[in-house]
């Protein structure tokens, strides 16, 4: 209770502190809880229960939040306004509440008391005068315009998440379907990191963790502090809690390089709102989220990726941080921050710390050939970035490569574009095609980020440390995009990890184009321009421009796909025209050209979300999702069984063995059969084995074509499991106790299961046509 009075009465808008008396809410206030009761009805109208809605809040407020927020205000700088504070602080209780857990699982204590530890920490430190005094700094309150800009970014994205993410990933069905396979994969790490210590890939028993597993840390006490299952905090409660921290952090950042409030809001517009300028058709747009033509945008990935929405959450407050390094403004106290967020940020995905050693690299080599002067403080951060970053790859990691390799301009071929233009049957098909459908992919994923423009092109902010700092970042992210290659396009992560800088960065470029005190009759050219860009975008859309007549060739099809954006161009060119006429408005040029930019990027995320809302009602489900996802339902629910009934050390072995069906019939085995351990929550002796380490190894080495498709490497492993399965036998059955199984999971659709199996195992659930054995004891030798 005295943390939460504490930071309260620090919190709270007072009536000296606002212009409005105490008797009213602020602007801000409103705008906040106009957000939280929309996220509370779409969270609900998706299946949330009460209980688990209320459950989950105590948690992250006492938990995340609070501990953060008051670590923040101790240690961390001022930032400009009290919800800056609020957001970057409960960013960094996601940090505290993965390191403690670690901690004590390390030492062997549970794990529970270490997520628990920050907030008893917290309540036993505002028992020292000095640090309750630091706690409660005055609350500067944002305006009304700045808070209803965030609080429309936050709506129009929660409302794109909730129909194009809740009503497509079930947390349950009926027949066959299911959630994404990137998303039973986070489930299964989640499940493991509940229930186990040290970790190993679940669905490969034996088989190490050698990931940035940090995430399914926090999602493990998030489970066992509330009881809410797994399946509902990752595909429904964890997911917009971190876009609002990742949407106020990005602002906050913001603020703090341009010093001025309004770039906030516009920060997290370029990052959550704007995506790339990909000229798809209306008809994809409405019937897919997830469609794509230059890669995976930036909003899809942040429910795609759990580790990424995790890494964005943590980065936030690191880019804050070393915003202040690199300036040279951090104080002794920063640093007792940025060292442990910097081992952070290395277990929550592995594009962290190279992003923070690109930027900070270049600000040391950029000021030094500037100035001839070492910038000591972005030296320091700059080893000790590297330090954390070879321990981390030696230990998290295990030296893996994930898969991603060098190999230039081979980045597009995972690219809708490319398989449409250097497809096997094109005709046409040559170096030069696949040199210009890169560059066309990198400069769509830059739309969000055309800013940074104007900001190295200011004479006086183009110095700042900070500017260099985010260049870093963009150079690392543009390499990444042109030299390296990953079948799952993970070398997008270098410039995804990256994009809460540069966006900020962006918007602090934007700001270098608007003089203080502007009346906002004279931001209406920006405006117009923003609008001008999205509505001949959303004209464009109308026709589907990647329909090719038959044997067109692959310069032909590129020409026509390049039709939007060369409309675009001389859209441009003549507004351009128009006003270098006039020497007043040839100054707002680039400022306009910007936002035409980044108007005809942001066709997406809107024309989605209000498509989806005139089409369907509140709570639709799309039984058409996923249509690769062809999971039993029923074999969820004895798995779910399983979960339920058996010890956390309990194995399992599985039929499931291939997730495109049985291993005897399939061409080529798909190897991401994650559902099992996901459902479960337990090992499995072996039910796929994508994105292990050894899968991801074996297949750079062998130069496979997609690394899910590898084959299982122990082949006595899997045979001793096929032939258990197909014929039981009493001697197969003690092989498998012996690597501590205990149950058996057979589902209708995979490998055969034989008759004899009850000669063996009882059976002990049922499920439709889903069956869960228990194994029976071995028995002893006869004397």
């Amino acid at each position: 209770m005295g943390t939460v009075f504490v930071l309260s009465s620090s919190l709270m808008p007072t009536a000296d502190r606002l212009p409005t008396p105490l008797r009213r809410a602020s602007p801000g206030v409103v705008a906040a809880t106009v957000c939280v009761l929309v996220a509370i009805v779409l969270l609900a109208a998706w299946g949330v229960r009460p209980m688990e809605l209320a459950r989950y809040a105590a948690y992250w407020v006492g938990v995340v939040a609070l501990p953060g927020v008051l670590v923040w205000r101790v240690l961390g700088p001022r930032l400009r306004y009290g919800v800056e504070d609020l957001a970057v602080g409960a960013s960094l209780g996601y940090a505290a509440e993965v390191v403690g857990r670690i901690a004590f699982t390390a030492a062997g204590l549970p794990p529970v008391a270490g997520a628990l530890a920050p907030s008893a920490l917290s309540v036993l430190a505002l028992a020292v005068p000095s640090i309750r005094r630091r706690a409660a700094r005055p609350w500067v309150a944002l305006p009304a315009a700045v808070s209803w800009g965030y609080a429309a970014i936050a709506l129009v994205t929660s409302v794109w998440f909730a129909f194009g993410y809740f009503a497509r990933q079930p947390v349950s069905w009926t027949g066959r379907g299911g959630p994404e396979n990137d998303l039973l994969f986070a489930l299964a790490l989640a499940g493991e990191a509940t229930h186990r210590w040290p970790l190993e890939f679940p669905w490969v028993q034996g088989e190490p963790l050698l990931y940035h597993w940090f995430f399914a840390e926090h999602l493990a006490s998030a489970t066992q502090l509330t009881g809410v299952p797994l399946p509902t905090l990752v595909l429904r409660l964890d997911l917009l809690p971190a876009m609002a921290l990742v949407l106020l952090g990005t602002g906050a950042l913001a603020t703090r390089l341009a010093r001025r409030s309004w770039v906030g809001p516009l920060a997290g517009g370029l990052l959550l709102v704007v995506q790339d300028a990909s000229a798809l058709p209306w008809s994809k747009l409405l019937a897919q989220p997830t469609a794509d033509l230059m890669g995976v945008p930036y909003d899809v990935s942040f429910w795609w990726s759990t580790s990424g929405a995790f890494a964005a959450v943590v980065f936030t407050p690191l880019a804050v941080l070393l915003v202040d390094v690199v300036r040279g403004a951090a104080r002794r106290r920063t640093w007792w921050l940025l060292v442990p967020l910097l081992g952070v940020g290395a277990g929550a995905k592995a594009s962290v710390l190279p992003v923070v050693l690109a930027g900070t690299a270049w600000v040391v080599l950029s000021q030094w050939w500037v100035t001839r002067r070492l910038n000591r403080p972005a030296l320091t951060a700059l080893v000790a970035a590297g330090v954390v970053f070879a321990a981390s790859w030696a230990t998290i990691y295990g030296g893996q490569s994930q898969s991603l390799v060098l190999g230039p301009f081979r980045y597009v071929l995972t690219t809708a574009l490319g398989s449409l233009l250097l497809g096997d049957t094109v005709p046409g098909r040559s170096a030069l095609v696949l040199v210009l459908a890169l560059i066309a992919c990198l400069a769509t994923l830059l739309v969000p980020v055309a800013g940074l423009g104007l900001l190295l092109s200011d004479r006086r902010a183009r110095t700042d440390p900070a500017a260099q700092l985010a260049l870093g970042g963009l150079i690392l992210g543009v390499a990444g995009v042109v030299l390296l290659y990953h079948q799952g396009q993970s070398n997008l992560y270098f410039l995804r990890t990256a994009l809460p800088l540069l966006t900020a960065a962006a918007a602090w470029g934007v700001s270098t184009r608007v003089a203080s005190g502007v009346p906002v009759k004279a931001l209406r050219p920006a405006a117009v321009a923003f609008a001008a860009g999205l509505v001949v975008m959303a004209v464009l859309a109308l026709r589907d421009w990647a329909v090719f007549g038959p044997g067109q060739g692959a310069l032909s099809r590129f020409g026509q796909v390049l039709i939007p954006w060369a409309v675009l161009a001389v859209l441009a060119l003549a507004a351009a025209a128009y006003l270098r006429r006039s020497p007043g408005r040839r100054a707002v040029l680039g400022l306009l050209l910007v936002l035409f930019l980044a108007g005809a990027g942001a066709v997406r995320v809107p024309g989605q979300a209000v498509g989806w809302v005139a089409s369907h009602p509140v709570g639709w489900v799309d039984q058409q999702a996923n249509p690769s996802q062809q999971i039993d339902a029923d074999g969820v629910r004895a798995a779910r069984w399983i979960a339920s009934h058996s010890g956390p050390d309990d194995v399992v072995v599985t039929n499931a063995l291939c997730s495109n069906g049985s291993s005897a019939e399939v061409g080529v085995c798909v190897n991401r059969t994650f559902w099992v351990a996901a459902y479960t929550e337990r090992r499995t002796v072996v039910s796929g084995w994508g994105y292990t380490a050894t899968a991801n190894r074996l297949a750079t080495e062998t130069g496979a074509v997609n690394n899910w498709e590898v084959p299982f490497w122990d082949r006595a492993r899997w045979d001793a499991v096929r032939s258990f399965l197909a014929d039981p036998s009493t001697t197969g059955a003690d092989q498998l106790a012996q690597r501590g199984v205990h149950w058996v999971l057979a589902v209708p659709g995979y490998d055969p299961v034989g008759d004899r199996m009850g000669d063996v195992a009882d059976p002990v659930f049922r499920a439709g046509g889903a069956t869960v054995y228990r194994l029976r004891a071995p028995q002893p030798p006869s004397s």
